[in-house]
């Protein structure tokens, strides 16, 4: 055996060139797991899946001790050490679904009211997207401050201020926030928000899932798919910033770990409540 040989037997990391190819189902149902995150962790390394469930993740010089992980709201985060994947084959990841206990919900008549909280006013400012090859996977988020538990969530607004594609499609997360942090999601579901719209504001009903929360929340949507005819250089996707200052949350597509920033200009989104 050559020393060359013996050398790349012996080295920790993965060689320049491998991409690890998979596909993302429901472990019940064999459904493909559509726009699932598939992450090295601690690494900017991160990927979203097809539509058809598929991806390709870069794994070149990653330590074979490293571990990917696997995650899709409404499912248990799956985690998977390099070393025992075959890289050489695609490889068939399956999450388990999570159980939600939903109490029935009733809608008083006094709770025909609604209360809208958050950044409500756009500004002229908006922020980009950039283009869809290299932002597929890139979020962007606010904090919501001051939620009285005894409010029930009845919708997210966000507002699209420019919009080159017939349509594009957003990932919605709701995620608690505490003592600067972020904590879990408030979600039972994926939500996608697929829509065409120009210059106005885009509207999730969330009233059937009956959240509640005390406290802040960090609002946060993803980039994960896009449909019509590219530009010449690129289609722009923006959305409108909000008057006033708050904390944003940024994460680029093949980031680990997002980014929060206070005192920015922040996006115009807010949630819109039952009153007691």
């Amino acid at each position: 055996m050559g020393l060359m040989t013996c050398m790349l037997l012996l080295s920790p990391f993965i060689v320049v060139g491998q991409i690890l190819k998979g596909q993302v189902q429901d472990i019940e149902t064999k459904e493909v797991l559509r726009y699932a995150t598939v992450s090295i962790i601690d690494q900017n390394r991160r990927v979203v899946t097809q539509s058809d469930g598929t991806f390709r993740l870069d794994v070149s010089q990653i330590n074979t001790a490293d571990s990917i992980t696997i995650s899709y709201i409404g499912y248990q985060t799956a985690v998977y050490a390099i070393r025992d994947l075959n890289i050489a084959h695609q490889q068939l990841f399956q999450l388990h679904p999570l159980i939600y206990a939903f109490e029935p919900i009733i809608v008083t008549a006094k709770e025909s009211k609604t209360q809208p909280i958050g950044f409500t006013r756009p500004s002229n400012l908006r922020t980009g997207w950039g283009d869809f090859s290299s932002s597929r996977g890139r979020m962007r988020g606010v904090v919501i401050q001051n939620i009285d538990c005894s409010n029930r969530i009845k919708s997210f607004a966000f507002r699209i201020r420019d919009n080159d594609w017939d349509s594009v499609a957003f990932r919605l997360d709701l995620v608690s926030f505490k003592d600067g942090k972020p904590g879990d999601s408030l979600l039972p579901e994926n939500i996608i928000v697929r829509t065409g719209a120009k210059n106005k504001w885009v509207t999730v009903d969330l009233s059937s899932y009956g959240i509640s929360h005390c406290g802040d929340i960090l609002a946060i949507l993803e980039w994960v798919d896009a449909w019509g005819t590219t530009g010449e250089y690129s289609n722009v996707l923006t959305l409108s910033l909000g008057k006033g200052k708050g904390t944003v949350f940024t994460k680029e597509a093949d980031e680990y770990h997002g980014k929060l920033l206070t005192d920015r200009s922040p996006l115009a989104m807010y949630i819109e409540v039952f009153k007691p």
